[in-house]
């Protein structure tokens, strides 16, 4: 037992545990917030304290600024082809 101990305290920073919480936490996101989370997303917590790490998707940030330019130009009178 004292030799799995030292074993487990040397590899403390490379062991993950997983299980099933008794309540899963819940959260309502409206579309907005929905759509903000395209992309990478990871969220960690550590006793109470929450992380959140965002990288947006290139493809759709590329997407939402072409179609708002889009947008800005059809509404100033212009074409788009």
């Amino acid at each position: 037992v004292d030799g799995f101990k030292a074993w487990l305290t040397s590899q403390q920073s490379a062991i993950q545990v997983a299980y099933p919480l008794a309540s899963p936490l819940t959260y309502t996101l409206t579309p907005a917030q929905l759509a903000t989370l395209s992309g990478y997303n990871a969220i960690a917590a550590d006793a109470g304290t929450l992380s959140v790490t965002y990288r947006a998707d290139p493809a759709l940030t590329l997407e939402a600024l072409e179609s708002n330019l889009t947008n800005a130009i059809l509404s100033l009178g212009g074409n788009v082809p």
